[in-house]
């Protein structure tokens, strides 16, 4: 049997409880739920670390993020770290990148051949494609196409660009022009969508498509206001989010709903294309998100945290007449396993990295699998760690070495702090994720026989997001 071309598509910012086939009764997603139909959808998809770069990272290398030197969004590795890229470039796949790819610098092509960017931030509209097409179409000088990032970053708003020129529209586009280009010939194609990160600025008709009193307010107690982890109320000022009503709420929620249904658009064209290609049956097509959003539960918004809101993320497998149809898989995975599985079905070998090919899991789900997953984000005071195993959460704080244990069986919206009422499940998993660091031997989890830790300090709030576009500063006088 020959090797499948490899569809990788990837969604910013995306939860795992945003599709209707992940058990959502409200919004509508009948494309992604039409590509779990044929494939297999992973109920305990984490990512490892709920932030952008580090996760795209974990994907491309199949590494941890602080073997990287990657705990927060910085600088990705250099060509010394083999890549999913360019080990399948090497391998003989023609490899292509669409949309936001968040290198640094943005045309470092990680082993890429040919990239196509739409990037939430470039310096240059040269650098970015995305930016060069709204200036052939008349839209040049719409300066914040993605939406505005200063005051209104996470406030609702709607996109100034119709639909069919928004970058949501033209990424999946592009790719719909990829497949037809290169049909005859074996590829990987990385296909990355900026949205639903904020700004929510979904297109008309997207914007009205969830009337704000049907959407559920978030998850929440009076008591998180004051929440352990500290980071969270230098998230909130960041974000000019440290006490949004209950109206604006529900309307940021409803419009964060409209940029998903408006990507799932998207990704309906791209299916259909794969079909109409006669390509579905020879092309292994993988969906994730890097992290979510906390969209208000816990008082809380963004990422950078373990909730489940910004670190539980969809993941769904196709490959259809090879892999199952319509079935679920309850193992913990992460962005770590992609490369080895990518790698294992192309028939190359993999570099040696903690990730773990899904094949026999996939086939089998009786397969031996690891029993728990980690997430970590942070260094030193802001440092923070996450275990999964079985239903429970334990999360750790190095800020006051607090601590959190959630049943998600019992308390699915982690809204009752157990760590105090099950000793020996606490101990049982802080040992694991001990354990775990000291075998990586990572001096910024574990000094001496212990996890770091630091007395408690309220952190400084900051001040509030003002990205404003840079481009525009960098175009000749002339333009």
């Amino acid at each position: 049997m020959s090797p499948p071309n490899f569809l990788l598509i990837m969604t910013d910012q995306q939860r795992y409880d945003s599709l209707a086939c992940n058990g959502n009764p409200l919004i509508e997603t009948p494309n992604w739920d039409r590509l779990a139909a044929r494939g297999v959808r992973f109920t305990q998809a984490y990512t490892q670390c709920p932030v952008c770069v580090p996760a795209r990272m974990n994907l491309m290398t199949g590494h941890y993020g602080h073997t990287l030197n990657l705990t927060s969004n910085g600088p990705v590795p250099g060509p010394e770290v083999p890549t999913l890229a360019g080990l399948l470039t090497a391998g003989g796949y023609f490899t292509q990148a669409i949309g936001k790819m968040h290198f640094s610098p943005p045309r470092n092509h990680m082993g890429f051949q040919r990239m196509w960017l739409s990037e939430e931030m470039p310096r240059y509209r040269q650098d970015d494609e995305f930016l060069m097409y709204l200036e052939e179409q008349g839209f040049g000088h719409v300066e914040e196409p993605h939406g505005q990032r200063h005051e209104l970053y996470y406030q609702p708003q709607v996109s100034v660009l119709p639909a069919e020129h928004h970058t949501t529209a033209w990424t999946g586009r592009r790719t719909v022009e990829f497949l037809e280009q290169n049909r005859n010939r074996q590829f990987f194609c990385f296909t990355s969508f900026i949205k639903p990160h904020p700004p929510w600025e979904p297109c008309v008709p997207y914007d009205g498509m969830y009337p704000e009193d049907q959407v559920p307010m978030p998850v929440r107690r009076e008591e998180e206001r004051d929440p352990l982890d500290a980071f969270l109320l230098r998230q909130n000022h960041s974000k000019g989010m440290d006490n949004p009503s209950d109206e604006i709420t529900r309307r940021v929620r409803a419009r964060y709903y409209g940029m998903v249904s408006q990507i799932d658009a998207a990704i309906g064209e791209i299916l259909d294309a794969l079909d109409d290609l006669g390509l579905t049956e020879n092309t292994l097509v993988l969906f994730t998100s890097d992290h979510g959003d906390l969209l208000g539960d816990h008082y809380a918004w963004g990422k950078r945290c373990f909730y489940e809101g910004p670190v539980h993320v969809p993941f769904i497998v196709s490959w259809p007449g090879r892999f199952p149809e319509g079935e679920r898989r309850d193992h913990f995975v992460s962005h770590c396993d992609i490369l080895p599985t990518f790698l294992a079905q192309a028939g190359e070998h993999a570099p040696e990295v903690p990730g773990e090919d899904l094949t026999p899991v996939l086939h089998d789900p009786a397969a031996p699998w690891r029993e728990y997953t980690t997430s970590e984000f942070g260094r030193d005071r802001t440092a923070k760690f996450m275990v999964r195993r079985g239903d429970w959460k334990y999360i750790y704080l190095a800020n006051g070495r607090r601590e959190q244990l959630f049943d998600l069986q019992t308390d699915p919206d982690e809204l009752n702090n157990v760590a105090g009422d099950a000793p020996e499940v606490l101990q049982e998993l802080r040992d694991i994720l001990l354990t775990h660091y000291a075998l990586e031997d990572w001096d910024g989890a574990v000094v001496g026989d212990d996890l770091i830790g630091f007395d408690f300090e309220p952190l400084d709030l900051g001040g509030e997001n003002r990205q404003f576009p840079i481009w525009p500063r960098n175009l000749p006088e002339r333009a």
